[in-house]
Order: C-alpha cells, then structure tokens, then sequence
C-alpha cells in the first residue's frame, strides 16, 4: 500500500477455490502472492491441468506458515518462468517473519527447502536444553530474537515467562528471544533447516523419534505429491506411526515393476474373462444366442435374472439398429449376445475380443445360425490394424469400456472409431458406468450387504476402500459432451438412460452414449415448451392428459424429474456422510424408508412406455444437476426426422479446456496403492532406522486443510486396516502354507489380519484381486494355480488344502516349502549372503 499498489482479497466463500484466485490474478494482474504453502499447491495443481490460466503477471510468491514441498517452487517456475520465490520464516510473536531464503536452484539432497537466514534486525539461535549455541548439523530448539520480538502474551505472565526470555547473547534488559519450540539446525552455507517441532517429537518403543525428520524423508520420494507422519494408538493402546500420502499421479509403481501398468490391467481383465466364459463355454444351453455367464448382481453376487438381461440385451439392440447399420464392427463381442442379434441383419459384421474362449464360442455357434458375414478376430480394443477408413456403418463398444485402463485408452479407441467410420454412421458406448452416483452405488450396496448392527463409521470406511480401490473405468457424462469440442468429427451426441420397468445396477447407474458421426440435427430450440416437474407439480396421470388433449404440437420437454431408480441410494449416501444420530445400518434403512414414503420419484421407463402407448417419440437422458440423479424427458410427434428430440443434445456445459482424465476416476490407482506402502517402507528402511518406518501408509485424494492453509492433523482419518465384520469368528492361520497364503492376502487386500475361514468376496475380493492373488501364489510354488481355484476355495483354510493337494499331485510338499521360506525369512542379511558364498564355493 505504501508503495501505490493494490491488495486483491478473494472472495469470502471461494477462499479455498484455486480456480477463483487464478481468476483474480488474472483479471487484476497480480504481482505479488503471499501464501501458506499448501495454498501454492492447490493453485499449482489446479494451473497444470488449465495452464492457459496462469497469471503469469506473477513475479514474487512469498511463502510461510508452514513447511514447503522440495518440488514446488520448480513446479511454479514451470507455469511463470521468471517467478521469485521466497520462503519466509518465523512467528507471530515475533511480527510474522524473521528468516528468509530465496528459491533458486532446488538441491536434489535436499528433504525440504532451508528455512533461511535471520532478515536484517533480527536474529536467530539453535540452542540445547541450556540454551548453549550448537554447532553446525546438531539439531536443537530455534530461538528468535532482535527487534521484532513482541512483548509478552495478553494477561498471561507464566506462558510469557515460558516462551519469552532475556536474550544472554546480548546486554540490556530491552533485549529479548522468543523460544519457538521449533527444532532446527544450522547448514554449512549459514541457512536454517527446520526439522519440526520440539513437541512434534514422540517417544514409541523407548526411542525419541522427530516425525519431521520421517516426513522430510517421506516427502522426498518421487510416489509422494505430499505427506505427513502422526502417531495414532493400535488396537493394543501401543503408539504407532502412521503416514499419511497424497501420491503423485506420475508415480507409476517402483522402477522394479516398471512396465506398462494399462497392459497389465487389460491382461487381467483377459484372464478374468476367460474364467468366467470357460465355465459355460461347453454347455449346451436352450439358446446358445443368450449366453449371460458373468453378468452377475454386485448386491446380491447371484446372476441376474434371465428376464431383466433378456430385456437389456432387446433395448441395447434396438438403439444399436435404429441406424440400419449393415457394416457393425463391435468391440468386445463377448460370447455374442449383440452379435446374434445384429448380424443378421448386415452384410459384414466383424466381432473381436481378447479372450480366445468366448470368440471360440461364437465361431462354434455361427455356422449352424448361418451367419457367414460374421469375421471374428482375437484383438485389444485399440488395434486398428486392418480396419480401412469411412468402411463401417457403426461401431460398438457395449459393456466392455469399463474394462480400460484409462481415458488416455479411451480416446484411441474412440478416434480410432472415427476414423473407420463413414459420415452419417455411429459409435455407440453402451453400458458406461456414471462417476456422479459412485458414491451413490457403492454406499446402497455395501447398505444392502450390511448387518443390521454395522456401525454407520466402520459402513462409511467400508465405502470409502472401495472407492479408493475402484479398478473400473467410471465416466462423468460431461466426458462426451466435451469430446464433442476435441474432435469435430463428431456431428452431435446422445446421452440416453438405461430402459426397464424393473430396477438393477445396469439401468440405474449405467447408460448408453451415442456419438453421430458427420452432420446430425437436433430439434429445434424454438419448438420446444420447457416444464419443470417438481415447480409445475406435474405426475404422469396429468401428464398424460395434457399429452392426449394434443396441447403440445411440437416439442415437450420435462426438466428434473426426479429418478426412483437412484434416490435411495443417494440419500444412504448422503446420511452415511452425515448421520445425525443414526448409529448402524438398521437405523440407516428405516430412515430411507421414511424417506421413500415422502418422494418416491418416478421410473424413467414410464415415460417410454407412456409415449409408445400414445404413438409418440420420447428420450431420456441426465438432467443438468447430475449429482441429484434427476432426468430429462423430451417427447414429440412422430415424423420430424431429427436425430436427437433434445435441441440442447446433451444439456451439459462443459469446459473445453478440461483433459479426458479429469472426467473419470483412474482405475490403476487401487494397483498403484497397493505398491505404494511396500515402497514407501523398503526406501525409508533404507535411510532411517527401523524405528522409524511407519508401519503404516493412508493414501488421501487430499490433506485436510485449516483455514490458514496448514494440514489440520486432527482431521486425518484413522486408518482403516482392520479385519471388516465378516460371518465366520476369527481364527489364526495354524501352519506355514496358511501363514504364507494368509501374507498375501493380506497383501493384496490390504488388511492387517485375515482369519483363515474368512470369505474372499466377504472381504470385498473381486475378479482382479483374484488375479493378483493367484500371480503372487504362483510365484512361490513350482506349479500354477488357476484362476478357478481361487474362485471355489474362497477362504485361506480352503485355499491351502487345494494347494496341497495339487502340490501331491506335482510331488511337492507345498507345506515344507513354505516352512523353507518362513526359515529364509527369520535370516538376517548377512546369514542369506553367507548361505549364498557357501553355496557358490568350489
């Protein structure tokens, strides 16, 4: 101000809205930020996913207030090249600042940025428990003193007396330190390095520990965007440490396992596959056309029912062949529940998969229905190779987009599709899971499986594992809106929910995507009458009056009715993020009844049902609010040869400079994360003593934040290792081959303990675990262990006889080589590396 410049003040509401701050500097040209480091990180993060909003007017970031992460400052001179960044130091009793350290060159050795050197006026001191200066590199408490030092605490003399002392380094009364309680320790180059804090020090096992010094160490590993270590209390009442890690979304898994994780994932999903089809592969069924194997209920882990799959099977045809498609490549054919359906009707139809068992079924059944046209070809969904340009009529991706291992993935399909389709054609994206109600579909599940005695908390942490863990592709349906702006082939697109009278997962949190390749119409804007349900207070009964006194004569259109399908399990998942004083899952389900009884909503089904029985056109897709789970419905007279009844297509805004990643979840970080701990511990084993290794790591989307902009340590949640409630009691593994089976489980379900008559899929296992499960056992026995055999031994105890018992069949004793390798494990480093000289000794 003193200067003729101008301080920019967000607004109170968007305090924590790094898009607002961008905004501001933007428009007013900032200079100058003084921040908390955490609040840098979070404009930081927002600025490389939309670096054309970078001010880049910025040309001093002053920092303070709490530690600075070693990457950040480069980060930020990424964005504005000749941005200064200045870290300051220091206390409120002592007016804010005392030290500074300008950024320059970040030092790779370096486990955090140097606190600095006293500022002029002001001194600073490492002093031990005498308060005698110490050497340089031996920690000790920082004292500050010099001019801004304050007086004392308002109307507290003994907390004065405590933190404020006469300064013995200098003579006069008037010259007072401040003890910070910080423990710091001076550099050869005259700078400060702030370890932590005096009392962030904690004594577990009979060892002092710095948990600063772990965090700087934690901090510096190419996994971790950020980190903090606690001490939290086990189940003994024994302190533990505990680190808590935002990870990196570059990191891709130690440099060991470096590779091609999507592969991986996609090789998985092909193993996985290729169990579930092997099972029926040979049967004879009634109707070989509708083979359902796999489609199994996540509520209820039993089949769906044969009449709901016939109905989803008929409907996704019908959306398929409104086109008249005769030249349909579909991607993912399966075992040929649409390609029975559809190649009939085509003069060439080309059916790949990356399962041999299910194209082996479809070409088995493809003679006898007599169905030359149909060409079959073992592939991954983004090979291309042989697919000439503008030669398909349609392209179908049904079911099976979920199964990629990234919307990087996505895109090459989907271009890929572009090009081999003629303007005029289709690509149609059936089956796609919705990102808005995952949270939605998980809590209504894990509600459905619940006892009634489950605690609303151990319900919220259940769900909250699962979402972590989601290795699924889940798409926002904005993706599709805004990948209209990316790529101008594509003329319009159609967002369409599921049909069915009844209720499953399959039409309530999935739906279908059709992308209109060249020039397609829509209805124009100017015909339609817009109605909002709940404000008109319209049913369906008064609806269907108004439709049959023929007051509409062009295009009617129902905003935000509300979607009987999703409600109850949006509000499970709204009461289990605030449960009031709901205790356990019983509660839970007697307050959504209540809530039922007050909204029912309405089944989007009706709508259609409603229309065919009136000879009229109707669509359905998402309303606006796609959190809220509502619907549009758009309804017109027959005879208007528009592609799309909705003239706003999808009536999503979206914004055009968002990347694909940013409209999904990305289902290689459940794999990530279970790599994450492991890494963790093997590269601070190796730099700090044992213990100091947190035994423990909770990765976080992001570090809960006090209103200053410093991690609020009181708001990080427990971790949640522990054993879920399962049916059967707990009981220990009782030899070698349970204990080494009962590791990895362990491992890859990521428990601290699992009984050994514990359900696989109670303990939340499914089909990629499984995988994993049966890679790593293969890894430790001289013969392989199908995916089956994961399946129908679902408990450790079972697990281990079936090994046995194949061990019997190779003459292996499966038992003694477990023993060998517990006794391998009891060795120390020196006790291998001698066996080893021994056994490479002449």
């Amino acid at each position: 101000l003193a200067a003729g410049a101008t301080i920019v003040l967000p607004q109170p509401d968007r305090l924590q809205d790094p898009a607002h701050w961008a905004e501001l500097m933007g428009q007013r040209q900032v200079t100058i930020w003084h921040t908390a480091p955490a609040m840098l990180k979070m404009l930081v993060d927002y600025l490389e996913v939309h670096p054309e909003r970078t001010p880049q007017s910025l040309r001093l970031v002053l920092l303070g207030g709490d530690w600075i992460p070693v990457s950040l400052p480069d980060r930020l001179r990424a964005l504005v090249n000749e941005v200064q960044v200045i870290s300051m130091g220091g206390a409120t009793e002592c007016s804010m600042d005392s030290t500074i350290f300008e950024v320059l060159e970040v030092d790779p050795a370096w486990t955090s940025i140097p606190y600095g050197e006293p500022m002029a006026n002001q001194l600073a001191y490492v002093l031990d428990a005498n308060l005698n200066p110490l050497p340089v590199g031996v920690p000790g408490e920082l004292y500050l003193g010099g001019i801004g030092v304050g007086r004392g605490y308002f109307e507290r003399p003994e907390l004065t007396a405590e933190r404020f002392l006469d300064n013995p380094f200098i003579e006069g009364a008037e010259h007072r330190m401040y003890r910070t309680g910080d423990l710091a320790r001076w550099m050869e180059d005259g700078n400060l390095e702030l370890i932590g804090r005096v009392d962030n020090q904690v004594k577990i096992r009979g060892y002092r520990i710095e948990l600063g010094e772990i965090e700087a160490r934690l901090n510096a590993h190419p996994a971790v965007r950020e980190g903090v270590v606690v001490t939290r209390e086990d189940g003994a009442g024994e302190k533990v440490l505990v680190a808590y890690v935002v990870q990196d979304p570059e990191w891709q898994g130690p440099e060991e396992d470096a590779g091609d994780l999507g592969s991986e994932q996609v090789e998985q999903w092909e193993a996985v596959y290729d169990h579930a089809y092997t099972a029926q592969a040979n049967v004879e069924l009634e109707d070989p056309t509708f083979n359902i194997v796999s489609w199994d209920s996540s509520y209820t882990n039993s089949a769906l029912p044969p009449e709901q799959m016939r109905n989803w099977v008929e409907q996704t045809v019908e959306r398929i062949q409104r086109g008249d498609p005769k030249r349909v490549l579909e991607i993912g054919c399966g075992m040929g529940l649409l390609l029975f359906r559809i190649a009939p009707s085509c003069e060439r139809y080309v059916g790949t998969d990356f399962s041999k068992v299910a194209l082996d079924y479809v070409a088995r059944h493809r003679e006898p229905l007599g169905l030359p046209q149909v060409e079959l070809a073992r592939r991954w969904a983004d090979d291309f190779e042989g697919v000439e340009p503008n030669s398909l009529d349609c392209v179908v991706l049904n079911s099976i987009i979920l199964d990629f291992p990234s919307m990087d993935y996505l895109m090459e399909v989907i271009e890929g599709s572009l090009e081999a389709v003629v303007p005029g054609g289709t690509i149609f994206l059936g089956d796609v899971r919705g990102l808005p109600m995952l949270n939605a579909y998980q809590s209504s599940v894990q509600l459905f499986q619940a006892a009634d005695d489950l605690a609303i908390e151990a319900l919220a942490s259940r769900i909250r594992r699962l979402l972590r863990h989601e290795e699924e592709l889940v798409i926002d349906p904005c993706f599709f809106a805004w990948l209209k702006t990316r790529l101008p082939k594509i003329g319009c697109v159609q967002i369409q929910l599921k049909r069915g009278a009844f209720t499953n997962e399959l039409n309530a949190f999935r739906y279908d995507v059709t992308l209109h390749v060249g020039d397609a119409s829509a209805m124009a804007a100017e015909d339609a009458t817009w109605l909002d349900w709940r404000s008109e207070g319209l049913t369906l009964d008064s609806l269907r009056e108004r439709l049959e006194a023929g007051s509409e004569q062009g295009l009617l259109c129902l905003r935000a009715v509300p979607n009987a399908r999703v409600l109850d399990a949006i509000r499970c998942a709204a009461r289990i993020a605030d449960p009031g004083d709901l205790e356990d899952a019983a509660a839970l389900r007697s307050a959504l009844d209540l809530a039922r009884e007050q909204e029912p909503g309405c089944n989007p089904e009706d709508f259609w049902v409603l229309g065919e029985s009136l000879g009229l056109d109707v669509d359905v897709r998402f309303a606006a609010d796609l959190a809220s789970g509502d619907f549009d419905v758009a309804i017109a007279r027959p005879g208007h040869g528009k592609a799309l009844l909705f003239p706003d297509e999808t009536g999503l805004g979206v914004e055009a400079d968002l990347e694909a990643r940013d409209f999904a979840n990305n289902p290689m970080l459940g794999k990530l994360s279970r790599k994450l701990g492991p890494a963790l511990r093997e590269t601070l084993g190796g730099q700090l003593p044992e213990y100091m290794v947190p035994p423990l790591y909770v990765p976080l989307d992001e570090m809960p934040l006090s209103p200053n902009g410093k991690v609020d340590r009181k708001r990080l949640p427990a971790p949640d290792t522990s054993r879920p409630e399962v049916e059967a009691d707990f009981a220990a593994p009782r030899s070698a081959l349970q204990r080494v089976v009962a590791a990895v489980w362990v491992e890859v379900l990521s428990f601290d303990r699992i009984g050994v008559r514990d359900s696989f899929f109670e303990l939340g296992g499914h089909s990629l675990l499984a995988v994993l499960i049966q890679t790593r056992l293969n890894q430790v026995f001289p013969f392989q262990l199908s995916l089956a055999d994961i399946f129908q031994h679902p408990s450790i105890e079972q697990l281990s006889e079936r090994i046995t018992a194949l061990g019997v069949d190779e003459g292996v004793d499966a038992g003694e080589v477990c023993s060998i390798l517990e006794s391998i494990d009891e060795l120390s480093d020196e006790e291998v590396a001698a066996l080893m000289e021994e056994d490479t000794a002449p």
